[in-house]
């Protein structure tokens, strides 16, 4: 078996254009604007930043797509 057709048990693939449709309308089914979420999960940080999630302009972390999920109730998948 080659090796680009083994899979990891631990692999699996974030979809991070569904999870910036989940969130967007997690965040407007909870009346947050982008700029209220952001200050929810980070300070300092703009509504832009959240934007950039919903409509998946730029690469997303981990570590901020988890702390978007916590912030809004919702799962990574």
């Amino acid at each position: 078996m080659s090796d680009e057709n083994k899979k990891s048990p631990f692999t699996s693939r974030f979809d991070r254009a569904e999870f910036g449709k989940r969130i967007r309308k997690a965040r407007k089914g909870q009346d947050f604007t982008q700029k209220e979420l952001a200050e929810m999960t980070w300070k300092n940080r703009e509504g832009s930043y959240i934007s950039n999630f919903e409509t998946d302009r730029n690469a997303t972390t981990l570590d901020g797509a988890v702390e978007i999920a916590n912030a809004l109730g919702v799962s990574l998948d």
